[in-house]
């Protein structure tokens, strides 16, 4: 869980700060391969895709995202990122 977090914090940093968005995609795709049943990460992707204008891809992720959410934790930022994929 800490490699995942620290890979996805440092994706974060390249989209935002370096505005890397290769670098963010695959640093991201690495977090969640690092922790496959967290549906953080996979949110975070829906996220990166969507501002990249990607949104077949957003839809992707955000339903695994949706799969992974079993207790429901992620349930208002999944219906917020739903609501942006209706736009």
């Amino acid at each position: 869980y800490v490699r995942a977090m620290i890979l996805n914090n440092y994706g974060a940093y390249q989209f935002n700060i370096a505005h890397d968005n290769q670098s963010a995609v695959s640093l991201t795709l690495a977090a969640a391969a690092e922790d496959p049943q967290n549906p953080y990460f996979e949110m975070n992707l829906t996220k990166i895709a969507l501002a990249l204008g990607q949104t077949d891809i957003a839809r992707q992720h955000l339903e695994a995202a949706k799969l992974l959410n079993n207790v429901g934790v992620y349930d208002q930022d999944i219906s917020n990122l739903q609501q942006q994929l209706a736009r």
